[in-house]
């Protein structure tokens, strides 16, 4: 502005708040289909967070509680149109040594929730 007035035009910039995700997956199911010991198959189902408008993926992990084990073994590209997410596990897959759960850490450009 001057002492002519304002310009019917303004310059702008949008703005990308840099953070990790703010919730996680609400919910995460697994039902082992592969009868033998040591391995596991079936179908991983994750109910995504409510209104996650900051989440790219879910991150899957073998855990021993809720402590991760090793390195995702599988990442699950988030919809905004979705709400549930199945995602396969193969038959015959190893279950790392001490494992007891399968987590879901909600991840972005920026990295993951603390917690699944």
């Amino acid at each position: 502005a001057n002492s002519d007035g304002e310009s019917a035009t303004a310059a702008f910039q949008v703005i990308s708040d840099v953070a990790v995700p703010t919730a996680g997956a609400s919910t995460v199911s697994f039902a082992d289909a592969d009868i033998d010991a040591g391995e596991a198959g079936g179908a991983v189902v994750i109910v995504g967070a409510n209104g996650a408008i900051d989440v790219t993926a879910y991150n899957l992990y073998w855990g021993a509680g809720l402590a991760k084990q090793g390195t995702a073994f599988q990442s699950v590209l988030h919809d905004a149109n979705a709400i549930v997410y199945t995602s396969p596990v193969a038959l015959d897959t190893p279950i790392p040594p001490g494992s007891t759960h399968i987590l879901a850490f909600a991840t972005n450009s920026f990295g993951e929730v603390a917690t699944p």
